[in-house]
């Protein structure tokens, strides 16, 4: 389709968007996705990428307030009789003491969603389970999520309750339910949506992030995986980007509100990583950081993605702590483990295939790791021969059963870059589990299982 096609990109889609958000409220869904193709696979064409996802960052944040502290035990959908000539059209869904309920203008209808400007004097009538005789019914702003006033108390009639609708434009929202009172019982009063205070520091921001960035112009796109220091001051470098094929360190340039305002520093990769650049890091506050990247200094941003915290299960991380060693394989259970010096245990010649976490890279690799080496030394070198690259292999650290070295003396073609990282860890089969980071602290770029050959 061209983009004039997408209807949900089309000048009163927002007004279809809503009704589609509120349906699924009503039809049982509300665990479900509002939009589940926009939201799922419609970001992979120009059309609905960030802008669109932008624009309707907050669609269900009416939706949220209306059915917060609602109980949808036991809710189904329930039947709704309209009288003839009827200028609403919705669904209820509900049990035998709560009812939630959405209409709106029968006649608005895609692709032009034309609005009556007043819908008045409209009812509905609700068949409800059970036997509880006096309700009330309390209308809502569809907009905000917010209780309009004018809450009713009704009596039921048969197996159905009748509601009188107030006056409208495009649609209304209701909670009927139970109320042996006597009397009319306020809605409760709106809870505050969370707000951001001012940072003050990267604190807020520090730990493992990971999302996608698109262009708002092209068809690129890139899997971010971000690290932020705690306690980071102005001026040092406070975190790191690795995508496949860019690894960038993030120097803070400043604090702004709730956004940390980064310069790219000690940019490395294939030719196609640009060179410098601003990333902006916004705190939302769902919990999310809003990333916009920006050629030059208060420019205008080319790419945008929604980073969540936490890291991939197929990623793995070096830390600075290194995470604890798997049952050393030199000793049987419950003996003491035997200290690891040297690189004997690895010592060898290995191969295997490695690949990224996303499966569009795979490369075979050979190792050869020299016995009796320690840390500090020279201890190996790989090849990659479908790259055409090689280089030596330092031995920068041992923890246990895993080995991390740095490449070093790299040959091959303009691709082959020197800096990067090998971690070797040995499991219980004689196997090696092979992992390569674009240095300690990034996630890992490529994994791969490495055996004797």
């Amino acid at each position: 389709m061209t983009s004039p096609d997408w209807i949900t990109a089309s000048p009163r889609a927002p007004i279809g968007v809503e009704h589609a958000i509120w349906a699924g409220v009503v039809s049982g869904m509300m665990n479900g996705r509002g939009l589940f193709w926009e939201d799922a696979y419609g970001v992979y064409f120009r059309p609905l990428r960030y802008v669109w996802l932008n624009k309707y960052a907050e669609a269900e944040l009416p939706t949220f307030r209306f059915t917060s502290g609602v109980d949808f035990t036991d809710f189904k959908p329930l039947n709704v009789l309209y009288p003839n000539g009827s200028k609403v059209w919705g669904a209820s869904v509900g049990n035998d003491h709560m009812v939630l309920g959405w209409f709106r203008d029968a006649a608005t209808e895609p692709p032009d969603w034309n609005l009556l400007p007043n819908i008045s004097g409209q009812t509905v009538t609700i068949v409800i389970p059970g036997s509880a005789k006096d309700w009330q019914v309390d209308f809502y702003n569809t907009k905000t999520g917010n209780a309009l006033g004018g809450s009713t108390l009704l009596t039921r009639q048969g197996d159905h309750v009748t509601i009188a609708m107030p006056d409208f434009t495009d649609d209304v929202a209701f909670k009927l339910f139970v109320n042996t009172s006597g009397g009319v019982i306020a809605p409760p009063t709106p809870a505050p949506l969370p707000t951001i205070v001012a940072l003050t520091s990267t604190d807020p921001l520090a730990g493992q992030w990971e999302g996608t960035s698109y262009a708002e112009t092209s068809d690129f796109g890139a899997v971010m995986n971000v690290t932020i220091q705690p306690g980071c001051e102005v001026g040092s470098i406070c975190g790191k980007i690795a995508t496949d094929w860019c690894f960038i360190d993030l120097v803070l340039n400043q604090i702004n509100g709730n956004t940390l305002v980064f310069e790219e520093k000690n940019v490395s990769g294939t030719s196609t990583c640009p060179a410098g650049g601003v990333d902006k890091l916004t705190l939302q506050t769902d919990g999310t950081i809003l990333l916009r990247f920006e050629p030059e200094p208060s420019g205008t941003s080319v790419s945008n993605g929604i980073l969540h915290s936490g890291q991939s299960p197929k990623m793995s991380v070096i830390t600075a702590t290194p995470p604890a060693p798997t049952p050393s394989l030199a000793t049987s259970a419950g003996a003491t483990p035997i200290s690891v010096n040297n690189t004997d245990p690895i010592a060898g010649k290995w191969s295997g295939t490695i690949s990224n976490a996303a499966g569009t890279f795979t490369t075979p690799v050979k190792l050869t790791i020299q016995a009796g080496c320690a840390q500090g030394n020279t201890c190996g070198i790989y090849n990659a021969p479908q790259m055409g690259c090689a280089g030596d292999l330092f031995l920068q650290n041992i923890n246990g059963e895993n080995f991390l070295f740095q490449e070093q003396n790299v040959t091959g073609g303009s691709s082959c870059k020197a800096g990067g990282y090998e971690q070797l860890q040995l499991n219980s089969d004689g196997s090696l589990t092979y992992q390569y980071l674009a240095s300690p602290g990034y996630p890992a770029i490529s994994t791969g299982t490495l055996k004797h050959p």
